[in-house]
């Protein structure tokens, strides 16, 4: 089954915020020495704060792929970063309607990992 790219345009003028959160292992020995170490191969994963003003039409086609990737990873390459594998944090979907015809919709893309390279 193929995998799905996201490839609505990203709005960075509503200032959205990336989110860098490493996964550490560390000991604090008797003595005052502290040994720090990765966690695993993916030891760093990205939160990213999307969101869409526009047309009430599009702002309903990106909800939906939302809905769609809470459990299913997409392509998505975020501002100034490098193309990977996402979902969609289940609970962080937003549909605002601003209007009859305007609406804005949020949610958050959480980083995943596969075996698969992208």
């Amino acid at each position: 089954m193929a995998i799905e790219t996201f490839m609505w345009p990203t709005q960075v003028a509503g200032q959205p915020t990336t989110e860098y959160a490493r996964t550490i292992r560390e000991v604090q020995f008797g003595d005052g020495y502290k040994q720090v170490s990765e966690s695993g191969i993916n030891s760093e994963r990205i939160k990213f704060s999307y969101s869409f003003r526009g047309s009430l039409s599009v702002a309903i086609a990106i909800r939906d792929f939302c809905r769609r990737h809470c459990t299913k990873a997409f392509i998505w390459t975020p501002p100034h970063g490098d193309k990977g594998l996402y979902i969609i944090s289940a609970d962080s979907i937003r549909l605002i309607p601003n209007g009859k015809t305007q609406a804005t919709v949020s949610a958050t893309f959480e980083q995943t990992f596969s075996a698969v390279e992208v």
